[in-house]
């Protein structure tokens, strides 16, 4: 799959990242607002105590909320991962297995997700490795051709991308497994 139509698929996911991380910061500075008049407005050790314990109850709420929000995204971006036709994963940079979908671990000869497995103690991926060390050297995608350790003889394009983490750095690497090509 080209990285342009892998960009299509995941340009919309991103979009609706931001406009929710919008719109709850939105939110929380109008709550800020509230709470500010509503205290403002109650005096005395019972008004305190009160305005306290409505600020508690309203925090958890809001704690719950944002937690379901979090759980459905992360099913969403899970369910996406999952449809990709092509292999997909993402090694941190000590090499653990941080998501991989089920093509990904096909091609990888797992049977189950070892998420949090440091990838490179399995046998057959060295050469995985030595085209993360390039990408992470480089700061720059890599394609190459490779076995994969659970499709052997079988060679197939493999994009390796740098992931950067919020501060900048680059924090991982994601690969691209075109096994569709696998016969």
């Amino acid at each position: 799959m080209p990285i342009v139509t892998f960009m299509w698929l995941v340009g919309p996911l991103v979009l609706f990242c931001f406009v929710l991380a919008y719109s709850m910061r939105r939110a929380s500075r109008r709550q800020e607002q509230l709470e500010t008049a509503r205290f403002r407005g109650r005096t005395g050790e019972t008004g305190l105590a009160s305005a306290m314990t409505d600020a508690l109850t309203r925090m958890r709420g809001q704690e719950l909320a944002n937690q379901a929000r979090y759980e459905a995204l992360d099913e969403f971006l899970r369910q996406v991962v999952e449809s990709l036709p092509h292999g997909l994963f993402v090694l941190g940079r000590d090499g653990n297995l941080r998501v991989a979908n089920g093509e990904a671990l096909r091609w990888l000869g797992l049977h189950d997700s070892v998420e949090g497995q440091v990838l490179w103690t399995l046998d057959g991926t060295e050469p995985l490795r030595a085209v993360a060390q390039a990408c992470l050297e480089a700061d720059a995608r890599r394609d190459v051709s490779l076995v994969g350790p659970g499709a052997p003889g079988a060679a197939v394009p493999v994009t390796a991308l740098p992931l950067r983490a919020a501060d900048g750095d680059v924090d991982g690497v994601l690969y691209l497994v075109h096994v569709e090509r696998v016969a």
